[in-house]
């Protein structure tokens, strides 16, 4: 090999070891991260936590904000008796509120909650 495919070697291995450390930065600080988003299902008031990156890639998806994501989330199980047509206060009795949930999710807003938390294929109705 010589002195030039050396250097460029070199060059080549720096610039890998720097993305590298990069990205194991990234991913502890992620790891590490205390302020992971909390869902709060406006049905039940069950919560969950997720990861910014799936609600980014959802927002995008159906074409909204991950903060209107957060504020209108209905967890799947919810979601699900929705769709079969049950009101508010029958999927309420069905699957329980948290302890302490207050509900003040309007009825009208029920076609909106399904359109924002579908997987997308009710996003254009």
């Amino acid at each position: 090999m010589n002195k030039s495919s050396n250097t460029n070697a070199n060059a080549l291995a720096d610039q890998n070891s720097e993305i590298l450390n990069r990205g194991i930065k990234l991913n502890n600080t992620i790891k590490n991260s205390k302020t992971l988003p909390k869902l709060i299902c406006l049905v039940t008031g069950n919560s969950r936590t997720s990861n910014i990156k799936y609600l980014e890639a959802k927002a995008i998806r159906l074409g909204v904000d991950v903060d209107t994501l957060v504020s209108n989330y209905v967890s799947r199980d919810a979601l699900k008796l929705l769709r079969t047509g049950k009101t508010l206060e029958q999927v309420r009795a069905e699957l329980g509120t948290a302890e302490g949930f207050t509900p003040s999710t309007p009825a009208t807003k029920i076609e909106e909650l399904i359109r924002i938390n579908s997987k997308g294929k009710h996003s254009q109705e």
